[in-house]
């Protein structure tokens, strides 16, 4: 009998693990993946691009903890649940199954959503009255039946929306065809797409304020970015108004001065006005001719 100290065991390997370390970020976990709930661990857990839930203990009230959740755990919960449905279950960027074969996998009912199993069903039939009446041009607008989307996110993932197999929405879904130029839709697009990136950059920026309200080494800097994350929370302070009245004292010479000035303009006003009305009465009729009595010898009778 072969001594047990001798004999070759297996070794399986453990998959691996996705929590994050948090000593390496500066936080001190209470358990893998696991801290306290305060702002300075939320600041850093943004930092780092991930996410965070409150922990519930067994008779499911709130604890001050909270679970860190990073985006390789976000990706594997969503490949996870979608894998029955890749064409390769060890691409988690491919593509789906489409047609008969998503139609008859069982799981699909629970992971896709229901148009999209309508709209194959119905592309199905589509493709059949197309053989059935020889026509390849039988309804164009249909491309195809619904397929994943071929966009590709932020952190390089590919999306895991579907597209709806109409010729005006090519391999994009709805959301990522909308932010892309399509004729009349070109400034809607681009506008979609502003805003997108806008939203994205929104948390980036809390976090630059709060960084530079807690770690500036100006005060100024510092009570200027609390007075902005303030003011933008609705929170705002007193606001200063000058009751200061400016009176200006004119002496009494200046005064006669002026209305001195002032009746002289009035005077050369009426004058002007007189004397040009005068002009327009004397030149109304220019072409008026004017009688004359004369007597026998042709002498004018005054």
């Amino acid at each position: 009998m072969a001594n047990s100290d001798n004999d070759e065991r297996l070794e399986i390997d453990s998959p691996t693990s996705l929590l994050p370390d948090l000593a390496q970020w500066g936080i001190e976990p209470v358990d893998l993946g696991t801290c306290l709930d305060t702002a300075e661990n939320r600041r850093i857990i943004r930092d780092m691009k991930s996410r965070y839930q409150p922990v519930y203990d067994a008779n499911g009230q709130p604890t001050p903890f909270i679970q860190v959740i990073t985006p390789e755990m976000r990706q594997a919960a969503l490949a996870g649940n979608k894998s029955v449905i890749l064409k390769d279950d060890r691409d988690k960027d491919g593509d789906y199954i489409t047609g008969i074969m998503l139609i008859v996998e069982p799981a699909a009912d629970h992971i896709v959503p229901a148009w999209v199993m309508a709209a194959t069903r119905h592309w199905l039939d589509v493709a059949e009255k197309r053989r059935a009446d020889n026509n390849p041009t039988y309804r164009p607008a249909l491309l195809g039946p619904p397929e994943r989307c071929a966009a590709k996110k932020i952190d390089g993932h590919r999306c895991q929306n579907w597209t709806n197999g109409m010729a005006t929405y090519g391999d994009f879904c709805r959301m990522h065809q909308s932010n892309r130029p399509n004729g009349e839709q070109e400034l809607a697009g681009h506008l979609a797409k502003a805003r997108n990136r806008l939203q994205t950059a929104a948390t980036a920026a809390v976090d630059v304020m709060e960084d530079l309200m807690y770690n500036a080494t100006s005060e100024v800097v510092r009570k200027g970015a609390a007075d902005s994350i303030l003011d933008r929370a609705g929170v705002r302070g007193g606001i200063e108004i000058d009751s200061n009245v400016m009176i200006t004292v004119n002496h009494a010479e200046q005064v006669r001065e002026r209305l001195a000035k002032l009746r002289e303009g009035a005077i050369a006003k009426a004058s002007l006005e007189s004397r040009m009305a005068g002009h327009s009465t004397e030149e109304e009729n220019p072409n008026e001719e004017i009688a004359v009595i004369v007597d026998d010898d042709g002498k004018e009778v005054k």
